[in-house]
C-alpha cells in the first residue's frame, strides 16, 4: 500500500486538526485485520505486516501529528512527491527534497523537518 504524504494536511485518511475520535477510527482502518500485531496501541500506533509504524499524537483531543517508522519491506511504501521516503539513501533524499521545499535541520538532534507550509 502506497502512503502519500501531503503535507500539512497528513498522510492517508490521518488529517491533521481531525478529532481524537476520528483519527483513532483512521488508524485503525490503516490496521491489517490478517496480521494485526502485538505491538499495536489503539489510539497510539499500528503496526503494519510490512513493518510499517503509523503512530498518531492527539493533544486537545485534536490530533496534531503523525509519524511514520520504516517498513522492512517495500509491500508499504511512504511518497512525498513521487520520492519513496525510505527506499532513497538519505543524503539523495534530502537532495531531491530539498527541490520540492524548504528542509529545517535541528544540528543538536540530526532530525530533519518539514515547514508545515508551502509544500
Amino acid at each position: 500500500m502506497d502512503f502519500d504524504l501531503a503535507p500539512p494536511n497528513g498522510v492517508g485518511p490521518l488529517q491533521i486538526g481531525m478529532t481524537h475520535q476520528a483519527a483513532n477510527a483512521a488508524l485503525d482502518s490503516l490496521r491489517d485485520l490478517s496480521a494485526v500485531s502485538e505491538s499495536d496501541r489503539p489510539g497510539q500506533h499500528v503496526f503494519r505486516p510490512s513493518g510499517l509504524m503509523i503512530s498518531i499524537h492527539c493533544t486537545r483531543e485534536m490530533l496534531e501529528a503523525i509519524e511514520l517508522g520504516r517498513p522492512s519491506t517495500q509491500t508499504d511504501r511512504v511518497i512525498f512527491r513521487g520520492l519513496d521516503m525510505f527506499a532513497l539513501p538519505g543524503q539523495e533524499l534530502v537532495q531531491r527534497m530539498g527541490e520540492h521545499t524548504t528542509i529545517q535541520a535541528d544540528p543538536t538532534t540530526r532530525r530533519l523537518s518539514l515547514p508545515l507550509t508551502g509544500c
